[in-house]
């Protein structure tokens, strides 16, 4: 005769026993009565489940499920909770506060049926960052693992989830299982809480601090092998690069060279070593600084600059060259009126003239009236008082603009 073997798991041995216990019912005292059912509805068994002796009934498959407690919800609100051995999905009440962070423990692994899932998860919605669930093994039980280490898991976002799987010694496999879906921009979705934690959408920030630290003045580069931050360096120090194939590192800059250039607030820097400011024409005109730096914009207006020249013909006005001199105009022989591209601010301003000519001699004087800021009448004259055109006439002009 050939005899036939099935192993069994912990986990069918348990069932197997609850169902050889009803099918006990069955045939025990009350076989005569459990004759009586010649057809059953469909999915169903014949039972009793009243904890008496009772006649028995057709029992559908999901009631007998229940009964076995393969399946359940277990419910807890704003409270610290231990799991047990006859939990199977254990969650957070939709209808209850949740105002602080809490700690639920796992039953022990050789109390739990080894291959049974057991879920942890945030069905109400409350968890947060700051108001976590922590999950720790059983303190009862020494030598329980949770993959391997006696750190917690944690949940830290809302509708997060753990599943818990016992071997049935002392291990506990825990896979976190929430799902990948939008984030925020600017965040990388990420574990920094320093234990094994559902993931969060944590900003880069936080991410590089927890990567990199969070002293000031850090610098992250690239090593051989991996990404490092180099502290800090002294104040004053230097940060210099090793080339290709080194690091870099903080220097002390000392030695001697040749300064080409520098720029000190946009201005130049003194024989003394300090930072000069460019002169305005208010200073021009004061003219008493002795640390302003003057530039060609403001050159003109110190008064011992020319506000307006010009070299013209005699015999027709025509400018040559001029500075500031916009046109001039001959009225008749030797008679002339400068005209000024920028005013002078009164009629007190000097100007100084000089003749050239081959054949006549002469002077430019200036005319009796008719000054004004924006013009300055002149006369050419040769040394007997007569006005004429000489070949060129310059003059020069200066005062206050």
């Amino acid at each position: 005769m050939a005899y036939h073997y099935i192993a069994l798991n912990r986990g069918m041995k348990k069932f197997f026993s609850v169902l050889l216990a009803v099918v006990a019912l069955i045939i025990s005292p009350i076989e005569a009565l459990a004759q009586q059912y010649q057809t059953l509805p469909p999915n169903s068994l014949v039972a009793n489940n009243s904890n008496q002796a009772n006649p028995s009934h057709a029992l559908s498959f999901s009631d007998l499920l229940k009964i076995l407690n393969l399946y359940s919800l277990t419910k807890v609100g704003n409270t610290d909770y231990a799991m047990s051995n006859t939990d199977r999905v254990v969650a957070t009440d939709s209808q209850a506060s949740w105002q602080d962070p809490h700690t639920w423990r796992l039953p022990r692994a050789a109390d739990f049926n080894p291959g049974q899932p057991l879920y942890v998860i945030d069905l109400g919605s409350k968890i947060t960052g700051a108001k976590p669930l922590t999950i720790v093994r059983n303190p009862s039980a020494g030598d329980d693992r949770i993959n391997g280490s006696t750190s917690p898991v944690v949940i830290n976002v809302a509708n997060g989830a753990f599943v818990f799987i016992s071997d049935g010694y002392g291990n506990w496999f825990a896979q976190s299982l929430l799902s990948a879906s939008t984030a925020p921009d600017g965040t990388i979705r990420s574990n920094i809480s320093g234990i094994e934690a559902t993931l969060n959408d944590n900003p880069i920030s936080a991410v590089l601090d927890k990567l990199f630290g969070t002293t000031q003045g850090g610098v992250v580069y690239r090593g051989a092998s991996s990404w490092s931050a180099l502290a800090p360096g002294s104040l004053g120090q230097l940060l210099s690069t090793g080339g290709a194939g080194a690091n870099p590192s903080w220097i002390t800059a000392n030695g001697t060279g040749t300064v080409t250039s520098i720029t000190c607030f946009g201005s130049a820097i003194t024989t003394i070593g300090t930072c000069a400011t460019a002169a305005t024409k208010s200073d021009q005109q004061t003219a008493t600084s002795t640390t302003a730096v003057v530039t060609p914009s403001q050159q003109q207006s110190h008064p011992s600059a020319a506000k307006a020249w010009v070299r013209f013909t005699g015999a027709s006005g025509a400018i040559s060259q001029a500075y500031n001199v916009a046109s001039v105009t001959r009225s008749s022989a030797g008679s002339y009126t400068l005209n000024f591209s920028t005013a002078f601010a009164n009629t007190t301003y000097t100007c100084l003239g000089n003749i050239e000519d081959t054949s006549t001699n002469g002077i430019v004087k200036g005319a009796s009236s008719g000054r004004s800021g924006v013009a300055n009448p002149i006369f050419a004259v040769n040394l007997g008082g007569s006005a004429y055109d000489p070949a060129t006439v310059e003059v020069a002009c200066f005062g206050t603009q």
